[in-house]
């Protein structure tokens, strides 16, 4: 069943108001990245034990870490023009490696075993890069199946890392294998330039183990972000083929209504756009 969650932050940084929301508009579950001013996994760990408590008492379960792992750069000659507010403290591919067991704790502690990640920000073609990309993330591999054997790395593609498109990043988690799916983001595709129709989405069906939505809309030269519905995805088309393709998890809104802020009211006009859609894909699959 395809079911409706939130990434934390762009409700609110404040967790106590991301809860109420989740409770008020009777979700089950919410995914974690900021809190306050903090990725979710860098947090000490009395305050992830305070955080699990909080969710279990609003009886909600954690969809997934959205962890900056990896988005750091592959090489030298990074220049950040494009200042992230979600980016890791570090952008050295060591201290990621570093990171990834406490990531796979918190994971453990807040009951979920998947661990958003990345691949390396860059603006070269990926074909020049892939074999650099399947050595680094094999070393990450290891990494976590030596603390987490049951956790997956969910490789989300984006317009700022190597792996934009379906076809990319499908070609990746296919030739990495376990513990490696994809976490599709259409909009981040279409960001990327993909035009294909359903943005290409068969190069990823089947792999699919998480989803963010978000619609981009074109403003003049530039590209922005709108409620679900008002931009250039066919977010209906998109649930459709999720359902018809097999997946069936969680699809986690991601407006970026306002980058690296929350915006309630924006999370609840996208949620009702949203909703239906599922309800008439989940209807359909039954």
């Amino acid at each position: 069943m395809l079911e409706a969650t939130f990434i934390s932050d762009e409700v609110s940084r404040d967790l106590d108001e991301a809860i109420a929301f989740a409770c008020a508009e009777g979700l089950s579950a919410i995914e974690l990245r900021m809190i306050g001013d903090a990725n979710v996994v860098t947090l000490p760990w009395p305050e992830l034990e305070a955080i699990q408590a909080k969710l279990a008492r609003a009886g909600l379960r954690v969809a997934a870490l959205s962890t900056p792992l990896f988005k750091c750069p592959l090489g030298g000659g990074w220049i950040d023009d494009d200042p992230d507010p979600f980016k890791a403290v570090s952008l050295d591919f060591d201290d990621h490696l570093a990171l990834i067991p406490r990531a796979a704790a918190a994971a453990e502690l807040l009951g979920t075993d998947k661990l958003r990640c990345f691949a390396f920000l860059g603006r070269g073609a990926y074909a020049d890069v892939r074999d650099a990309l399947v050595e680094r993330l094999r070393r990450a591999a290891a990494v976590l199946g030596g603390h987490a054997p049951r956790a997956r790395f969910c490789l989300e593609n984006e317009h700022t890392t190597y792996v934009r498109t379906a076809a990319e990043v499908g070609d990746l988690v296919r030739e990495l294998g376990a513990p490696f799916d994809v976490l599709w983001d259409p909009g981040n595709a279409y960001v990327a330039g993909e035009r294909a129709p359903l943005l290409d989405f068969g190069r990823v069906a089947g792999l699919v183990t998480h989803v963010h939505v978000k619609d981009p809309v074109q403003d003049g030269d530039t590209l922005r972000f709108t409620a679900l519905g008002r931009g250039e995805i066919d977010v209906r088309a998109q649930v459709r083929a999720w359902a018809e393709s097999g997946y069936a998890g969680y699809v986690s809104l991601e407006p970026h209504l306002i980058v690296g802020r929350s915006s309630l009211d924006g999370a609840r006009a996208c949620l009702d756009f949203l909703r239906p859609l599922l309800a008439e894909a989940n209807a359909g699959a039954a």
